[in-house]
């Protein structure tokens, strides 16, 4: 534990959760201060909280946890681009059998060459916390059933740069693990179900040095060619998205935390 002396926390003033934060990693020791008075804040390693020391009777009459949560950097699948040669078809997938256009969305067909590809590209938030991995996955449906033990393997390539940094002579490329149920959706089907709302974990992206306002460049295909893609129908997308931790609400500053 740690502690911050009460004449520097005048009653009443408002704490951000970017400087409770820094108070709870920067002024944390192994053991409790000795002499923890009336007015002091001071952090717990144990539980993650910050403390004020109330005046009666030295009681803690309050605590409040630093914020740390998840959230989603949504790439919606009508921002996508194609690059006019391994392009999925965008097409209707539903309609209401009457006078109404429909629903439309990128298909992905299993092609054995020429992988279907779209191309994005994303930027970390401001509530993102600093140099922590995020993980990708595609929410999608079937366009027709499958049968048992046939999956889709979904594929991602990318550079993810901080401002100011230069490109890699190369790109990472990751797959999702289409070898049975458990991963191959996390809904866990033996068998593809026409029109199930599915999601399918991608893999993750290494954080370490990344910062707010950071970019992925992308490239998302469908794995078709490989052996344990063995669904023959279309993959429709229906979005991909990054989860990212967070430990604030956004930066104190315009371009920094």
């Amino acid at each position: 534990m740690a502690y911050i002396d009460g004449d520097d926390f005048i009653d009443g003033a408002i704490l951000s959760f970017q400087q409770a934060n820094r108070i709870k990693d920067n002024f944390r020791l192994a053991t409790p201060p000795a002499n923890i008075q009336p007015g002091m804040l001071y952090s717990d390693s144990d539980d993650d909280y910050l403390y004020h020391e109330g005046a009666a009777g030295g009681n803690r009459i309050y605590q409040y946890e630093v914020f740390h949560g998840w959230d989603d950097l949504r790439v919606p699948i009508q921002s996508l681009k194609t690059g006019g040669v391994s392009d999925p078809d965008f097409d209707q997938w539903l309609d209401d059998v009457g006078a109404g256009v429909g629903i439309y969305a990128w298909w992905f067909g299993d092609e054995a060459v020429n992988e279907e590809e779209l191309f994005f590209a994303a930027q970390l938030p401001h509530g993102y916390q600093e140099g922590e991995d995020i993980n990708l996955h595609v929410h999608w449906t079937p366009s027709v059933n499958g049968g048992a033990g046939e999956f889709v393997k979904w594929g991602f390539e990318y550079v993810w740069l901080n401002v100011g940094d230069t490109a890699p002579a190369n790109t990472t490329i990751i797959y999702s693990d289409a070898s049975d149920a458990d991963h191959a959706t996390r809904e866990g089907d033996a068998s593809m179900v026409a029109n199930k709302h599915y999601t399918t974990d991608i893999g993750t992206l290494a954080g370490a040095g990344m910062t707010i306002s950071s970019m992925l460049i992308c490239r998302l295909f469908r794995n078709s060619s490989a052996a344990t893609d063995d669904y023959t129908g279309s993959a429709i997308l229906l979005e991909a998205d990054f989860h990212f931790p967070m430990d604030a609400h956004g930066s104190l500053t315009e371009w920094a935390r």
